[in-house]
C-alpha cells in the first residue's frame, strides 16, 4: 500500500510541483502593489474589498491543493515514531507562532475586514510580544507547519521544499520593503532580533 501510494506520488510530482509553483506565482503577483492598484481601478473595488477577495482566493486555492496533495496522492504515514514526534513539535511551534503573531498584528486589517490603513499613514512598527524575539513569526510558523504537514521526511521531489523556498524569498522581500520604509530603525532592529528563529535568551548589551 505504501509503495503504490509513493509510486503515485512520484508519478504526479511534475503536475503537483507545477500547480504549487503556479499558486506561488499568482499569490505574489496579486499581492504586488502595481497589479493590486490596477485591478482595484479596473474592477472599481476598495482596497479593503480587494484584500478580502485576495485572502479568500488564496485560502480556497491552497485548500484545494492541500486536498489534492494530502488526501489523494500522499503516502500514508510510515511506522517511524521519531518522525511523528518531529512533526508534532514542528506543528506545536508553528501554531504558537501564528497565534503569537496574531496578537502582534492587526488581524482584521490583514483579512480585509476593516478599511486598510497602509496607504493612509506610515507603517506601524512595534517590538512588543513575539516581535521582540523574532522579526517574522508568521513566516517562521508557516515554514514549521509546512514541514509538519507531510507524512514523510523531506526529499528532493517534495512539494514542501518549494513552499519553504517561497516563504523564505517572501520573507526577504518583506525585509527589503521594511528597510526602505523604516530605514535606520529597522536596520537596528535586524541586528538585535533574528529573522526566523526566535532568540530564547535576551541579547547581552
Amino acid at each position: 500500500m505504501f509503495e503504490s501510494s509513493q509510486t503515485a506520488l512520484y508519478a504526479q510530482a511534475p503536475a503537483l510541483l507545477f500547480a504549487w509553483a503556479s499558486w506561488c506565482f499568482l499569490h505574489s503577483l496579486l499581492a504586488g502593489r502595481r497589479i493590486r492598484n490596477r485591478l482595484i481601478s479596473r474592477l472599481h473595488l476598495s482596497p479593503q474589498h480587494y484584500r478580502l477577495g485576495y485572502v479568500l482566493f488564496s485560502t480556497l486555492t491552497v485548500a484545494a491543493l492541500f486536498y489534492w496533495q494530502l488526501l489523494r496522492v500522499s503516502p500514508p504515514a510510515p511506522a517511524g515514531v521519531m518522525w511523528q514526534m518531529v512533526r508534532l513539535l514542528f506543528g506545536i511551534y508553528g501554531f504558537y507562532m501564528l497565534a503569537a503573531g496574531g496578537r502582534a498584528y492587526d488581524l482584521r486589517e490583514f483579512l480585509g475586514l476593516v478599511p486598510l490603513s497602509e496607504d493612509l499613514k506610515p507603517i506601524h512598527f512595534t517590538r512588543e510580544g513575539i516581535l521582540g524575539k523574532v522579526r517574522h513569526p508568521w513566516y517562521s510558523g508557516g515554514i514549521a507547519l509546512v514541514i509538519a504537514i507531510g507524512n514523510t521526511p523531506l526529499d528532493r521531489w517534495d512539494w514542501r521544499l518549494l513552499l519553504i523556498v517561497y516563504l523564505v524569498v517572501g520573507c526577504l522581500i518583506e525585509e527589503r520593503r521594511l528597510v526602505n520604509e523604516l530605514g535606520r530603525v529597522y536596520r537596528r532592529y535586524r541586528k538585535e532580533v533574528p529573522m526566523l528563529i526566535p532568540r530564547i535568551k535576551p541579547k547581552k548589551k
